[in-house]
């Protein structure tokens, strides 16, 4: 088995357990701080834990010194967190991107398949909703200060990255950006098994260029409910002192782990996203009003009656819904990705594809901003069940529509 850091003095050729045991410890792990004279260890490395298969593990924590530093070599509070993720990377670690060219640079001279994975995305994550998101929400909301510069993709993709599994986010996504040069990135972000919609990924390597992504939703949870008695002490303490900000205790009559995720994703929704992200005036303006509203918004009465035959549906399949119930599912959708579909439903996504089409051509701007971002969110690249070809860039979706 293979193993190096991006610090290791070593080849793959005359590599040895011993050599590598002894610049496997932190102390021999770290870097010099831009700007500082201070050193903090970088944990990336490569293995190669079967033959033929790398993986390259990235640490992409960037720890960003504070203007002031305390003049003390390990003092923590001497630095900001590495909440940003590879932003930061490309201005404090640039020793990572010499290293991933030399590592990938390697791995095709030997014919090796490189995986990489870290713990944040190196590509856009919004389904590349981010430009209106922050248009119609501002910069610092819905987590956009995350999302990475797209000089990170052309970065990666030109050192040599093709494919790489990231985290962070807590939501399912796939993310795909190709180089002036030609080069594509494929960022795979994996769920989280503690939010909406649990999950893990499956990768299968059917060859150098062809490869297979499987999600697997954990919907069923042995005693997931074995501490919702707690929970129901913090409920009647809530309405003991009069809360203004208590959930809906009905989350404690879920029958299974994946719709008690539903429940906890429905309830971050009205008590933290809508107070925290969504403009008071945008909210009122559609929280409230019905699908059927919200279709005939322009009142272009000719063309939706044209949308509704086309499609077999009713002006009452509309009536059914709310505002708030298109907003959750937009988060329903931003964090599950295609995982959502068979929850929402194909009739309810071809209502929500009917409103954006009219909503795009408002002359309300806040409205074809929301109309753009729900278009986009819903027609992302593959994220459930997808083949890639790495010869020929191609990402081909296997999910069951």
């Amino acid at each position: 088995m293979y193993w190096e850091t991006p610090f290791s003095n070593y080849s793959y050729e005359n590599y040895n357990f011993e050599e590598a045991q002894k610049e496997s410890v932190l102390e021999k792990r770290t870097y010099l701080i831009k700007n500082t004279n201070l050193y903090l260890p970088d944990a990336s490395y490569l293995v190669e834990p079967i033959k033929g298969i790398w993986l390259l593990a990235i640490d992409a924590n960037a720890y960003v010194p504070n203007e002031k530093l305390s003049g003390e070599s390990n003092n923590p509070h001497d630095f900001s967190g590495a909440n940003t993720g590879y932003n930061n990377v490309l201005i404090y670690k640039n020793h990572l991107i010499n290293w991933v060219k030399k590592v990938s640079a390697e791995a095709k001279q030997k014919g090796k398949i490189l995986i990489a994975f870290s713990h944040y995305p190196m590509v856009e994550f919004n389904d590349d909703a981010s430009p209106e998101l922050k248009q119609l929400f501002g910069a610092n909301k819905m987590q956009l200060q995350r999302v990475p510069n797209e000089e990170v993709a052309q970065q990666f993709a030109d050192a040599g990255i093709q494919i790489h599994f990231g985290g962070h986010m807590h939501i399912n996504d796939t993310g795909v950006r190709t180089t002036a040069k030609g080069n594509t990135l494929f960022n795979i972000q994996t769920p989280s098994l503690a939010a909406y919609m649990p999950a893990y990924k499956i990768l299968t390597i059917h060859s150098q260029y062809d490869l297979e992504v499987e999600t697997v939703v954990i919907g069923k949870v042995n005693k997931f409910n074995s501490l919702f008695p707690f929970y129901q002490e913090e409920y009647a303490h809530l309405e003991a002192i009069k809360s203004n900000i208590i959930w809906n205790k009905e989350i404690l009559k879920a029958n299974d782990y994946a719709a008690f995720t539903n429940w906890h994703l429905k309830e971050l929704v009205r008590l933290r996203f809508l107070p925290e992200d969504f403009p008071t005036d945008f909210l009122k303006s559609i929280e409230k009003l019905s699908g059927k509203d919200l279709l005939e918004w322009n009142k272009n009465a000719n063309e939706v009656s044209k949308d509704l035959k086309e499609n077999s549906l009713t002006f009452s399949d509309f009536e059914s819904w709310t505002g708030f119930d298109m907003i959750f599912d937009f988060y329903r959708l931003k964090s599950a990705d295609e995982l959502a579909f068979s929850e929402i439903g194909k009739k309810r996504l071809k209502q929500y594809e009917l409103i954006c089409k009219q909503l795009k051509k408002s002359n309300n701007p806040k409205l074809v901003l929301w109309a753009k971002i729900f278009w986009k969110t819903m027609n992302g690249k593959p994220s459930n069940h997808f083949r890639i070809d790495l010869k020929n860039n191609k990402i081909d979706n296997l999910s069951v529509k």
